[in-house]
């Protein structure tokens, strides 16, 4: 038989408690921050600023037949590269005070995720794209053009 001794258990239950009561505090600590400061409020405009500014740069100098396509593979290389260069997470970390962690981490790429689904819902497309790259809705096409799967995987965020 294995003896447990009851103080190396009780030990252990206690340094688990404590942490996780770190992790409540520092939790309940970022979501104030988030909600009541207004610089993270600027930062997620900033955000917001810098995704449109990447999806304006991205258009093609040319618009041709594929240009959509273009588009959207350089838009999202873009978008890669930003969320990858981690200095958003470094921008989040100067606005709320907060220490590196991996819940501070990951709430921070959860907002920046929520940011870049904002920024390109419909309604506010429409609003940033000059008229001239917006299509007419009342017209229908001649013809419907089916794409073959590779090809449609890259407009699955923009059909929705």
């Amino acid at each position: 038989k294995i003896r447990i001794t009851l103080n190396a258990n009780n030990e252990n239950v206690n340094e688990e408690n404590h942490r996780i009561c770190q992790l409540q505090n520092e939790r309940q600590n970022l979501i104030e921050t988030i909600l009541y400061q207004d610089s993270v409020d600027k930062l997620l405009q900033n955000w917001q600023d810098i995704i449109k500014k990447m999806a304006r740069e991205a258009i093609p100098k040319k618009i041709g037949i594929q240009w959509l396509s273009n588009w959207s593979s350089y838009l999202k290389i873009c978008l890669n590269n930003y969320q990858c260069s981690g200095i958003w997470y470094q921008d989040f970390l100067a606005a709320t005070n907060s220490n590196n962690s991996s819940i501070t981490r990951l709430v921070a790429y959860l907002l920046l995720y929520r940011v870049i689904i904002f920024t390109f819902r419909r309604t506010t497309i429409s609003n940033d794209f000059p008229d001239h790259f917006s299509a007419d809705h009342h017209l229908t096409p001649k013809k419907i053009i089916v794409l073959e799967p590779e090809e449609a995987s890259k407009f699955s965020y923009v059909v929705g």
